[in-house]
């Protein structure tokens, strides 16, 4: 870290803020769009993570290996709901 050091710690502070809210996170969020976009208004398919699937697993996607992908992203954002709680409440201490 920059223990005794402000302008390091400023500095470090501004780093890890670059690196959560550049274009990293971004750019994955914009690949999941466009993935919707496209099976959702080319194909005709709803508007689920599991869409993305059809591909990969077929009819499949309708049935169990769906419902297991649609239950992980809820459970993701869950957890990335209280990830981002979290470090709110950690910077205001």
């Amino acid at each position: 870290g920059a223990a005794g050091d402000a302008a390091a710690a400023e500095r470090l502070g501004m780093a890890a803020t670059i690196f959560h809210w550049g274009l990293h996170p971004w750019a994955i969020y914009a690949v999941v769009a466009l993935a919707l976009a496209l099976f959702s208004f080319n194909k005709g398919l709803p508007l689920t993570i599991r869409s993305m699937f059809y591909p990969i697993f077929g009819e499949k996607v309708w049935g169990w290996p769906g419902h297991i992908i649609d239950i992980s992203r809820y459970r993701y954002e869950y957890d990335l709901d209280h990830a981002v709680s979290l470090s709110l409440r950690l910077s205001f201490q």
